[in-house]
């Protein structure tokens, strides 16, 4: 289970089970329960590896923590951080229509 805080809401997502193949930095990951297979650029990897971290080890994320780490690991400047906020919520919009990531009812 992931907690994820978004919007000052916190909500509890599941991975769905996948398989990963990452190359440069990008992923191709394969959904067999939906038949589907994403493609994800090394920003979307990077955010959806922080995301399977989190389950691991159970620790609490939020949109602003994840842009932080994203902004760390790029090297970006301080006035990129709400752009990247938004990029992050984009994302884990895409893996929720996608339902790499779901969203459980609480």
């Amino acid at each position: 289970m992931i907690k994820l805080l978004t919007n000052n809401i916190e909500k509890l997502f599941e991975l769905s089970e996948f398989e990963l193949d990452e190359i440069d930095g990008d992923a191709v990951i394969f959904l067999p329960k939906e038949g589907k297979i994403l493609a994800l650029n090394g920003t979307a990897s990077f955010i959806w590896n922080k995301l399977v971290a989190s389950q691991r080890e159970t620790i609490e994320l939020s949109v602003d923590t994840l842009a932080s780490e994203v902004m760390l690991h790029y090297n970006c400047d301080e006035d990129s951080f709400d752009s990247i906020a938004d990029d992050v919520t984009e994302t884990i919009g895409l893996l929720v229509d996608s339902r790499a990531l779901i969203l459980q009812d609480v």
